[in-house]
């Protein structure tokens, strides 16, 4: 009888032992397959990584390979965040920092939000800050600087004048944000109270005491019948230059440090991806 109790708690104690690690992996956002980040610094990574998470809704990934299987660093970085499930919310929002040591090259990639928020521009400012680091093999603070200058471009908010560039076609969308709740109850307030006056005055302006009036609509009314011709008198096209960068990561749009501007899109496992990369050797 005690041996199979015994057997039973072993069995349960494995059990909670696995569902543990099953946890652990599922919030695991720090993969260093290269080991080139010490067991204390991938630590405060996932404490830094936990914390801005909550804060920014989005989701944060670090990644290092060795070898990279014949793939780009693009295919890398996408095909990671997809077949691990990354991503916040229905749009799978969230970046990814990637450093390729097989084809040499760090790189960003961006799903959902996290292409409205880290620009072209801006992730290009982002790899000026954290170039050297990784250059000089200071990959943690690579990585941290990486998280710093995300949650400083979420706090920022999206810029203006962002559009999305589609690379297959070329099309270009303008961002259109949504409302927030304050700015839908305003709205609708304002709406509501144009909406009753326009009726209070109209209804006022056609109100007619007693029933028994007849409108003398033929001595009232008159019909002039006008010659009509159209005049063409000018014509303005107005037209707007897209300019390209030609850095190493494959596209993207040159701008000031931390600016604006817009987000090259491409397409991978049914999701549009924004990023780029650097070479670094």
């Amino acid at each position: 009888m005690k041996k199979r109790l015994l057997s039973i708690l072993f069995c349960l104690l494995t059990l909670v032992g696995l569902c543990s690690v099953t946890a652990l992996a599922a919030d695991q956002r720090v993969f260093d397959y290269s080991d080139v980040i010490s067991a204390p610094d991938e630590a405060l990574l996932e404490a830094t990584i936990e914390a801005l998470r909550e804060e920014t809704k989005l989701d944060w990934v670090i990644l290092t390979v060795d070898d990279a299987g014949g793939r780009s660093s693009r295919q890398v970085a996408d095909q990671f965040y997809l077949e691990n499930g990354f991503g916040v919310g229905s749009d799978y929002s969230g970046a990814l920092f990637l450093i390729d040591f097989d084809n040499g090259e760090i790189y960003i990639s961006t799903c959902g939000k996290g292409i409205d928020y880290i620009t072209d521009s801006r992730r290009e400012a982002i790899f000026d800050q954290c170039f050297d680091e990784v250059v000089d093999g200071n990959y943690i603070s690579a990585a941290l600087t990486f998280l710093e200058e995300g949650e400083a471009y979420v706090e920022a908010g999206v810029p203006q004048d962002h559009y999305y560039v589609d690379e297959e076609t070329g099309e270009v969308t303008q961002y259109r944000g949504g409302l927030s709740p304050f700015s839908v109850v305003l709205f609708a307030v304002v709406s509501a109270v144009i909406a009753l006056i326009f009726r209070f005055g109209v209804t006022r302006g056609y109100s007619i005491k007693g029933n028994s009036y007849v409108y003398p609509f033929a001595s009232k009314s008159n019909i002039a019948l006008l010659n009509k011709n159209d005049v063409f008198q000018n014509k303005f096209v107005s037209t707007r230059r897209i300019p390209r960068s030609n850095n190493n990561g494959g596209g993207g749009f040159s701008g000031s440090s931390g600016g604006g501007g817009g987000s090259r899109v491409h397409h991978s496992g049914g999701r549009s991806f924004g990023g780029g990369g650097r070479k670094f050797r």
